[in-house]
């Protein structure tokens, strides 16, 4: 049994180009400037199995909600994967039973950071005010430093990390606010207010307006002459930082007050979901990347000045329909003409 209610209405999308955008780099940008945005709804559903690494199913069905795209359920519609999933929930009886209401919002995606705050977050945010004295499930693995302290300004009562396969009597699942890679920009912009109203009083992070993010301690996807980077932006004023050497509220905070950010493509360019509308982003992509558009899509979302640099890649040749993870050249001279443009844009 199934009942649901809409959250969000369906809604369309409409992107500018960006702020320094050429003309040869059209076929880039041209096919994400418009994009439908389906409803969220709340599925209101009564008998689920969860595994302890976030399957929902019935009997031997999974459901389709399990999956950020549907494309990817296909390997659980097979006789002999719903024939296990069968025996797991019916015959294996080693799971809890919850009889309280239970709230779901994340994915299969949803642990890796980007996928956390840009599309389970918002999935969170729509139910917060109906949440009440429900339990939040999350899978078993989501021990994350960054999703406990995020969970924080939402005042959640319960938060249960699944220990074991559990059985719903009533869960309440809100669907994706937006495809990946998409947002409904009602849904993230009250989010950005959201986490802006909760640390805007806190202590200032130190960090200045200027943030250049590195990823230097990441294992793949760095800047090749970051060095040579790194002075001209510092000409510039800008303060170089390592997300990873700080915690998620100090994170927050250094996006709060930047008014301009550069970054590589990665999952730091994710926390200008906390940065003001007007500020500017400028994200030094690899050549001829037409899939990756998420944070041009997010900064529109978030009413950002978009600013853009493509780059010379170690592997030019890499699928770009996978996660990029080859390293990037800069170019040096574009780079501080790019950064002049952004500074002079207010």
């Amino acid at each position: 049994m199934s009942n649901q209610e809409t959250l969000y209405p369906d809604s369309v999308s409409i992107r500018k180009l960006p702020s320094n955008f050429n003309q040869p780099d059209l076929d880039i940008f041209e096919h994400e400037l418009k994009r439908n945005i389906p409803a969220t709804l709340l599925l209101q559903l009564q008998d689920i199995d969860i595994s302890v690494d976030g399957i929902l199913s019935r009997g031997s069905q999974v459901l389709p909600v399990t999956f950020p795209a549907p494309y990817l359920i296909a390997p659980w519609e097979s006789p002999r994967a719903r024939l296990n999933l069968w025996v797991k929930n019916s015959l294996l009886k080693y799971h809890t039973r919850i009889d309280q209401e239970a709230y779901w919002v994340t994915d299969i995606w949803s642990k890796g950071f980007f996928h956390w705050m840009a599309e389970a977050l918002p999935r969170l945010f729509a139910v917060r005010e109906t949440i009440g004295d429900a339990v939040l499930l999350l899978p078993g693995s989501y021990q994350k430093k960054y999703i406990p302290p995020s969970l924080v300004p939402f005042g959640i009562q319960e938060v249960r990390l699944l220990k074991e396969n559990v059985h719903c009597k009533y869960l309440f699942v809100p669907t994706q606010t937006a495809p990946c890679g998409n947002y409904n920009e009602k849904a993230i912009g009250e989010l950005r207010d959201f986490y802006r109203n909760y640390y805007q009083n806190k202590s200032g992070s130190g960090a200045g307006n200027k943030v250049y993010v590195s990823r230097k301690k990441a294992a793949t996807r760095k800047v090749g002459n970051e060095d040579e980077c790194i002075q001209i932006l510092e000409e510039y004023g800008f303060k170089t930082i390592c997300f990873e050497d700080y915690p998620f509220e100090q994170q927050a905070r250094i996006a709060l007050e930047a008014q301009y950010l550069v970054a590589n493509h990665g999952a730091g360019l994710t926390n200008i979901i906390y940065m003001k509308a007007g500020g500017s982003v400028l994200e030094l992509r690899k050549e001829d990347d037409k899939h990756n558009n998420c944070f041009f899509a997010l900064a529109s979302a978030l009413q950002l000045k978009y600013f853009y640099q493509l780059c010379d890649s170690d592997d030019p040749d890499e699928d770009p329909n996978t996660v990029n993870s080859a390293n990037i050249t800069v170019n040096c001279r574009l780079l501080r003409e790019n950064i002049e443009q952004m500074l002079a844009d207010r």
